[in-house]
């Protein structure tokens, strides 16, 4: 009985039934151990909602009304089988079936095209993909989108100089192959990009990819133009993005007014260079690696193209200074890092900075090299020294400092928190409890994480869900500014950190992160959700770390066990969140705690008004929204 409504199901070409059945894999999915399977399934239930929808309105146009179905074309069976072999992981059989479709109906529908185009460049097939777009964009030259992703493709092209072959039948299948110099990509780029603007020039978010190809493209002013304006919208705008792209955007500027003989602010990074070191002789390529200096400082960045390739080693002038795991759910794993402003600042003046697998093979980067030459004026060249004393490059691109100096600076993480703590617990009636690394080091070590650089605390909160949550939070936080803490929220719009001093620019905050239960579940920053109850949290027990009384969660495991997995015994000094694994629909509902941007104006203004004339009052800041410059006044 069952099979045979499973397949009535499968034959309907209802909306409305396919819509009920995206619904409960939903639900399912919320609550299945086999997350993935549920996400496969809500897929294809709204691929073939979408399918059935366009089914009854071309039926519809064609009669000119009523609503009876029509069979599936050939195209719209070819996208099904497309879609199907995609979610079974059969890159080869999807890309054959997409090229079906767009064979019989590209003439009609651009996205047929963008949606092959899309599954070559997950592969790393570049070259064929800026084919395809390059086809729909003559066919179709007003669809915006097409040439937005043909110019994203060829900014690929560019920065690699090659493309991956054969990657659609495995990994284990592709090459990749280094070509001409990629001044014609380059050149491909910014047009196509120049006429997505110009097809859609209210589209703010595409200004920096055009930006970066009018700046590789020699245009500086273009570049200056563009980023000025991005600036001017985004100062205008109430979404959460204007929080993630601000300094980025104020570090291209003014970098570009620097190039120019323009300064207009101090910035030793303007004066810091990325070249690819010398040609070297053909061999297999088992990744690929950039770098380039950013905002924060210098941003590391790859992928792997050998399968089994867990981890990669980071080099300056041929020492180690890291290991990076490598991971996420894509075709091709990612590793990065972010070298933080300090670490740069200790870089020798001129370096060569590569990557390696376990076995020693480098990875290549622009061009076919095999390093990258670093030039960074402003360096001390301490580098060598602290790494040969024992000195570590932690994950979070900080360097870490001596057993003695993070000693120091634990034990000052430990006098903020035992102020916090009273506060919450004598004004607020909240307990304030370890949480994450804090409480993984307490629990399996008795003390804090080796090199463990950060302090992390939470508390319960009574609300239910995430919006409530979030309102409870900001009148938490005007209480607080009013004792004369500094809260300060990241570019996600996570509330909050905490700290002591009102014009601290050193680091030394605590992370607080409220907690809630909703739905048999626990919620909190970041990314966290698994089935737990108040009862597993509440009462809190005590304890003593360095002799400091700590607060922790009644079933300290259950949440360990929760959050890192069974393996949480076991250091692991990689570990890192990827997103792409987690659940979508954990992510939506913790997103929804977020704080935005008219949310922060407003909160601002609320602690402006309820602080007037009390000097002893702390600070609200929004690490995202304030300027970048001048560097000495910016709070990381």
């Amino acid at each position: 009985m069952r099979a045979g409504l499973v397949a009535r199901v499968r034959a309907t070409q209802s909306p409305s039934v396919w819509s009920a059945a995206a619904a409960a894999c939903r639900v399912a999915r919320r609550f299945s151990r086999n997350q993935s399977r549920w996400s496969s399934r809500l897929g294809y239930a709204l691929e073939r909602r979408d399918l059935a929808r366009e089914s009854r309105l071309d039926a519809a146009a064609g009669r000119g009304g009523g609503w009876r179905l029509r069979p599936l074309t050939a195209a719209e069976q070819a996208q099904l089988v497309a879609r199907q072999r995609a979610h079974a992981g059969d890159i080869a059989g999807a890309v054959e079936a997409w090229q079906t479709v767009v064979e019989l109906a590209g003439a009609k529908h651009p996205r047929w095209a963008v949606r092959l185009a899309d599954l070559l460049d997950q592969v790393g097939e570049w070259r064929e993909a800026q084919r395809v777009l390059t086809e729909n964009a003559a066919r179709h030259p007003s669809h915006a989108l097409t040439h937005r992703r043909l110019g994203e493709v060829s900014r690929d092209l560019g920065r690699w100089g090659g493309t991956f072959t054969g990657t659609r039948a495995g990994r284990a299948e592709g090459q990749f192959h280094f070509e001409q110099p990629p001044t014609a990509d380059i050149t491909v780029a910014r047009q196509a990009l120049e006429r997505a603007a110009e097809l859609e020039p209210a589209k703010t978010t595409w200004r920096e990819a055009l930006s970066e190809a009018r700046l590789a493209d020699g245009d500086l002013a273009g570049a200056a133009a563009l980023y000025d304006a991005a600036l001017r919208d985004a100062a205008q705008s109430t979404g959460r993005w204007v929080l993630a792209v601000k300094h980025r955007w104020q570090f291209q500027l003014e970098s570009i007014h620097h190039r120019q003989g323009q300064p207009r602010v101090e910035d030793p990074l303007f004066d810091c260079a990325v070249t690819p070191g010398g040609p070297v002789a053909d061999g297999p390529v088992v990744g690929l690696f950039t770098a380039r200096f950013a905002f924060s400082g210098l941003v590391i960045s790859g992928l792997a193209a050998t399968p089994g390739l867990d981890h990669v080693d980071l080099l300056l002038d041929g020492v180690k200074v890291r290991s990076l795991n490598v991971g996420g759910d894509g075709f091709f794993p990612q590793f990065g890092l972010d070298m933080k402003r300090p670490t740069v600042a200790t870089f020798p003046t001129e370096a060569t900075l590569t990557v390696q697998a376990p076995d020693g093979t480098r990875l290549r980067t622009t061009g076919g090299a095999d390093s990258l030459r670093l030039t960074v004026p402003h360096g001390t060249g301490e580098l060598p020294a602290i790494v040969a004393a024992g000195g570590k490059l932690d994950k979070k691109g900080v360097l870490s400092p001596s057993l003695a100096e993070t000693r120091e600076r634990q034990q000052r993480y430990l006098q903020i928190y035992a102020k916090v703590r009273d506060h919450f617990e004598q004004e607020l009636g909240r307990p304030l409890f370890l949480m994450y690394g804090t409480l993984l080091g307490y629990h399996r070590e008795g003390d804090f994480i080796p090199g463990d650089d950060d302090f992390d605390c939470g508390y319960v909160c009574d609300e239910t869900d995430p919006i409530a949550v979030k309102e409870d939070t900001k009148r938490l936080v005007v209480q607080l500014v009013k004792a004369g803490f500094t809260v300060s929220f990241n570019r996600k719009g996570r509330l909050f950190r905490i700290q002591l001093e009102r014009e601290a620019t050193d680091g030394y905050h605590l992370d607080v992160r409220p907690l809630w239960f909703q739905n048999g579940r626990v919620w909190l920053h970041n990314h966290c959700s698994f089935p737990a109850t108040r009862e597993d949290f509440l009462p809190v027990a005590e304890g003593q770390l360095r002799g400091e009384r700590v607060l922790v969660p009644k079933e300290t495991e259950k949440f360990l066990r929760g959050h890192y997995g069974p393996g949480w015994h076991t250091p692991d000094p990689g570990f890192m969140y990827y997103t792409s694994e987690i659940d979508p629909a954990i992510l939506e509902n913790l997103g929804q705690a977020l704080i935005t941007v008219s949310e922060y104006k407003e909160l601002a203004e609320r602690v402006r008004r309820e602080t007037a004339g009390h000097p002893e009052a702390g600070r609200l800041v929004s690490v995202g929204s304030q300027d970048l410059y001048p560097l000495a006044e910016f709070l990381p």
